[in-house]
């Protein structure tokens, strides 16, 4: 992520002064984000991790407590956005990465129980939006690639892609005993482990 950051200052060639400040407001809103989503996850997985006997910080609060944490987070990722740059690009992929968080853990939806639809978009909202906000916010749309760059952002979004989707099933593949204790329907459950794991040595890393 924060990769992606410094090579769009260096693009955009931004004053040192202007990149410190867009950088520290970033970085405070990546990590709202991500925080957000880590504790929505664990919010709607309470009863999922007490059968499967997980270790879930959020289950010991009170409901009150999960709300104003949960609604201090969401305060603290869109706080930063009224010094950075924002456009069209950047604020809708900025929306799509909480519709993504949602869709992934909540009801009725909650995509991660849905086998590829749960790689998807765990791979969406772990690496591709993030680094298209990224880009967005820090390089203005006349310094985006021109059809001279089009085949390095298509290795780039592949390899964001494949990276994503290897993160997320070798995950499944390290907690499928506690899905199966759960009853979650993950895609290595059905797919099986060794199945999952050849896949990704012979398809996806490469």
């Amino acid at each position: 992520m924060f990769a992606f950051a410094l090579l769009s200052v260096l693009v955009a060639e931004l004053p040192l002064s202007t990149a410190l400040q867009r950088l520290t407001c970033f970085a405070a809103t990546i990590v709202a984000t991500a925080a957000f989503g880590y504790f929505l996850n664990d919010w709607t997985d309470i009863e999922q991790d007490r059968v499967a006997g997980k270790p879930n910080q959020v289950c010991s609060l009170h409901p009150r407590q999960r709300v104003i944490i949960a609604a201090g987070l969401v305060i603290a990722s869109w706080a930063p956005w009224l010094f950075l740059p924002r456009n069209g690009i950047n604020l809708t992929f900025m929306v799509l990465q909480y519709v993504a968080y949602f869709s992934y853990s909540c009801r009725p939806l909650r995509l991660k129980e849905r086998k590829q639809w749960g790689l998807v978009c765990d791979m969406l909202y772990g690496h591709l939006i993030p680094v298209v906000v990224t880009c967005a916010t820090f390089l203005d749309p006349s310094q985006l690639p021109g059809k001279d760059g089009i085949l390095f952002l298509a290795a780039v979004v592949t390899w964001l892609v494949c990276k994503g989707l290897r993160n997320i099933l070798l995950h499944q593949v390290s907690d499928r005993l506690a899905d199966r204790q759960a009853s979650v329907d993950t895609f290595v459950r059905r797919f099986g482990p060794l199945r999952t794991i050849k896949t990704i040595s012979a398809v996806i890393l490469p």
